[in-house]
């Protein structure tokens, strides 16, 4: 038997099925990573609103009270300059 003398490297076929293979298998990682993005920006959300929560938590525990919505240092200064708000006032129990 004789062996033939065959070119090495792809068809034209061969290197259209190889893209067409990849670009399928692209085609199904693309909404798998996607996804995973999705989960993860979910998981930062909840454990941000978990640890507010932790803190209104601590805030309670030291103070026998929930914060304030709004503290004036002056009441009777109408701009409001001296103002804070409940967040600010849960920051040092923020982790």
């Amino acid at each position: 038997m004789s062996l033939r003398n065959r070119n090495s490297g792809f068809s034209r076929i061969e290197a259209v099925v190889i893209m067409g293979v990849v670009a399928t298998l692209v085609g199904l990682l693309v909404p798998a990573v996607q996804s995973a993005r999705e989960a993860a920006r979910r998981m930062s959300c909840s454990n941000n609103l978990k640890q507010v929560a932790f803190a209104f938590h601590n805030y309670h525990d030291t103070y026998k009270r929930l914060p304030s919505g709004w503290l004036a240092a002056h009441p009777d200064d109408p701009s409001g300059a001296d103002s804070w708000a409940w967040s600010v006032m849960i920051i040092p129990f923020l982790e």
